[in-house]
């Protein structure tokens, strides 16, 4: 059995004939026009196969009082729900659920339940911080599960059909490439084209920490290995190496993709594509929807 093998194969969903089992998606709403969006994109994403979406509205503690002094803040936000719903269309089983406390800890709390967290990456906290200190990236730092981003470009483009391209950045190490048994389910389901993303960091731009220097041979390896072990599964794929500034070239990379699949780092770890200009130069300027992988670094 080969690294590729071994590095994309998911348990048991993929190796023979049983379709994987419906998706779980956790989907938190704050009543936004952006958040609603979201649900479109995710709708491509999901394309045919089943899913089970929960949509989620947190009751912060500002509102406690109101919420609690009688049940029309209920009706109303349940019925808020019930409309945003229909963005979904037929054929995905939905139902609304209403949760109470700080919203990236009652989003982290109830995520364990799920396969998927389908959000936007800002909303009442306002455009000027919807990365840095906002709801977004308290849950991206500590998720346990995968996550699925939508900014307002996102939103904006979002396209009714299928997948057909999806980039997949990786910085050479195995842990990059967690992200990849994901790819693969939905380039099969989506019958998309996947491109593995190599990127050369310019010595006089961007210096990597010396324990995060991988072997060029040994990454060229590996990426070899990797698309060979997607293309045995009956994935279209390819590699694509570049030279520049690491947020620059994925963002050129992907344009014209339909979805940016990446592993980043939680806090434990000092990950170069994850904390930092990169990272959220990507999120801001990505024109597809993002999903990401949160790993730890220890």
């Amino acid at each position: 059995m080969t690294e590729a093998d071994v590095a994309i194969r998911p348990a048991g969903s993929l190796a023979g004939p049983t379709p994987p089992p419906p998706w779980r998606v956790l989907v938190p709403v704050d009543g936004s026009k952006l958040a609603r969006g979201t649900l479109r994109t995710l709708r491509q994403l999901l394309g045919a196969e089943p899913a089970e979406v929960t949509l989620a509205r947190v009751v912060e503690p500002s509102e406690a009082v109101e919420f609690a002094h009688g049940s029309a803040a209920e009706v109303a936000m349940r019925a808020n729900l019930e409309e945003t719903r229909a963005e979904l269309g037929p054929g995905i089983t939905s139902r609304v659920e209403l949760l109470r406390g700080d919203p990236a800890e009652e989003i982290l709390r109830a995520s364990v339940a799920y396969d998927l967290v389908a959000m936007s990456t800002h909303g009442r906290t306002g455009l000027d911080r919807w990365i840095r200190g906002s709801v977004a990236e308290r849950v991206l730092r500590s998720a346990t599960v995968p996550l699925f981003l939508c900014n307002p470009h996102t939103i904006v483009s979002a396209s009714e059909g299928r997948l057909r391209r999806i980039v997949v950045p990786l910085d050479g190490s195995e842990r990059s490439s967690t992200v990849l048994p994901l790819v693969q389910r939905l380039a099969a389901a989506h019958d998309a084209h996947v491109t593995l993303l190599s990127v050369e960091v310019p010595a006089l731009t961007q210096l990597p920490r010396a324990d995060q220097e991988v072997d060029p041979a040994a990454r060229e390896g590996r990426l070899r290995s990797l698309v060979q072990g997607l293309r045995r599964a009956g994935v279209r794929a390819q590699v694509q190496e570049e030279f520049g500034p690491v947020a620059s070239e994925i963002l050129q990379a992907s344009r014209g993709a339909d979805l940016l699949a990446m592993t980043t780092h939680g806090r434990s770890g000092s990950a170069r594509w994850w904390f930092g200009s990169i990272a959220e130069e990507v999120l801001r300027r990505a024109a597809c929807p993002l999903l990401l992988v949160v790993r730890s670094a220890s």
